[in-house]
């Protein structure tokens, strides 16, 4: 060891050791500093922190030079990986007049009044709708209703979600003395011919809600401060999006990548939430009432890559329109809407760009293009499938008609765009042995508008959107969601 090097390292002191000359704080007064104060303390010792790790760093880095680099040779830097940036994405207000295609899925007539703007919940052909006035939650399948469930007395329910058979619903009871506007968070379960409330877990007893949301796979509720609390599901739940008003005519969000400014009507008062997330897109809802009591709400769809997907708008209307709150299924927007008497909940169509991507050229890894053109509109409709999906006609109603009818074995895009001739009777549901996960595209001049085609296959699902007119439809397994979704999000129609 050279001389050099050895009066260096008697230099050396440890750290704990070294004198710190900073004066003493008296508790009381610390009591008193503002978070700002207490940010920047924070920031002046991880600064100390930071300063030592570079002074001790730079005493290794010399001592190795003026060894010779020492045994183990020069010490190599590690780049650090920068986060990946954002692009903001800036979304102007909105038309006044409504979206075309708004198509009804269920006509309630019994529901005279009083029922609140989310309400009612929307799973794959299954409608819930909860009648506070009635005391009732209305099941109808496929637009038919097949069951009345009669609720406990003490409840108006103002959002509502279900799942394993569990009703989850949000109180607001003339009475209540919650902080969060007198609302509360309920489970009912069946008992008999209705609902009976049931333990809630001790975590959310105290909870205050302001909504019911889907994330991916899982269900939560939000509360007051913007928190989610799983309610169902394995979790981890997503961290919460940051949403800022104070920015004039215009909301910031940001959703991990999403980074988008929402331009809003000026000198309106506007109220951003998440309606529901998957894998691959958030949904959120901003409405905007002004002073002349007139309301813009408009749900818009991002991918989680932070691109706008697409935008849904019922138009302009007023506060007391009867017009409510939106839900989202299968990709699908859906809206509460009043008929007087009665409701209706209608499956919305997006805006008339034609496309749920702005640009569909980039694919899911493992995915492949494929397109097909329509007979008499002249559309091309372009969508991408995992590579592995083959192509194979689906079994249409009348399968049992024909004979030695082949059903696929694999995934497939599908060839049966509904232009041929069926038999007038159609055949026994599809056993699940008979089907196989694929995407058909409906050709708008189909003799027999689709989908579906097969029937009801326990297990099985689709999942369906409309682009420029064009009916487009995933069949799959009920775990094969997000796949569907990711399939969906490629569609464009030219």
């Amino acid at each position: 060891m050279t001389d050099f090097e050895q009066g260096f390292r008697d230099a050396l002191r440890r750290v704990d050791v070294m004198d710190a000359p900073v004066a003493g704080i008296d508790p009381v007064e610390l009591t008193r500093r503002s978070e700002a104060a207490r940010r920047r303390r924070l920031r002046v010792r991880v600064g100390l922190v930071a300063a030592i790790t570079a002074l001790v760093a730079t005493a290794v880095g010399f001592a190795g030079l003026f060894s010779g680099f020492g045994q183990a040779g020069p010490v190599v830097g590690v780049p650090v990986e920068p986060e990946p940036s954002r692009r903001q994405v800036v979304v102007d207000p909105p038309p006044a007049e409504p979206m075309p295609g708004a198509e009804v899925v269920v006509s309630d007539p019994d529901t005279r009044g009083g029922v609140s703007e989310r309400a009612f919940f929307v799973d794959g052909n299954t409608v819930y709708l909860a009648d506070p006035v009635a005391d009732e939650i209305r099941i109808y399948r496929d637009g038919r209703k097949v069951e009345t469930l009669r609720t406990p007395r003490s409840l108006y329910i103002v959002d509502l979600a279900v799942r394993d058979d569990l009703f989850y619903v949000i109180d607001s009871s003339p009475g209540l003395d919650h902080d969060n506007a007198g609302r509360k968070l309920g489970v009912l379960a069946r008992m008999g011919d209705g609902l009976a409330a049931t333990e809630l877990p001790d975590s959310l007893v105290n909870a205050e809600p302001v909504s019911l949301v889907r994330l991916g796979q899982d269900l939560a509720v939000v509360d007051a401060f913007g928190q989610y609390s799983l309610l169902a599901g394995d979790g981890p739940l997503p961290e919460p999006p940051s949403i800022d008003y104070d920015e004039g005519d215009r909301v910031r969000l940001q959703d991990g990548q999403i980074d988008a400014e929402l331009r809003t009507r000026p000198g309106g008062q506007t109220v951003m939430r998440l309606l529901a997330r998957d894998a691959v897109h958030a949904w959120y809802e901003v409405a905007t009432t002004a002073a002349d009591d007139t309301v813009d709400d408009v749900v818009y769809q991002f991918a989680l890559a932070g691109d706008l997907a697409a935008t849904w708008s019922g138009g302009r209307t007023t506060v007391d329109a009867g017009v409510h709150g939106y839900a989202v299924e299968g990709g699908q927007v859906y809206q509460l809407v009043d008929t007087e008497p009665g409701v209706q909940v209608v499956r919305l169509q997006p805006s008339p760009s034609g496309s749920p991507l702005p640009s569909a050229t980039t694919l899911p890894d493992g995915f492949r293009r494929v397109q097909y053109d329509t007979i008499d509109t002249g559309q091309r409709v372009e969508l991408g499938v995992p590579e592995s999906w083959g192509e194979d006609y689906s079994p249409p109603v009348d399968y049992c008609f024909r004979d030695s009818f082949a059903f696929p074995g694999k995934p497939y895009v599908d060839t049966n765009h509904g232009t041929d001739q069926r038999h007038a009777s159609a055949c026994p549901a599809l056993t699940a042995s008979r089907q196989a996960a694929h995407v058909t595209i409906t050709d708008p001049s189909a003799i027999t508008p689709g989908p579906p085609w097969d029937g009801d296959t326990p297990g099985w699902r689709q999942w369906s959107a409309t682009v420029g007119g064009v009916v487009v439809t995933v069949t799959g397994r009920t775990s094969d969601a997000t796949l569907a979704q990711q399939i969906l999000a490629t569609v464009r129609v030219t």
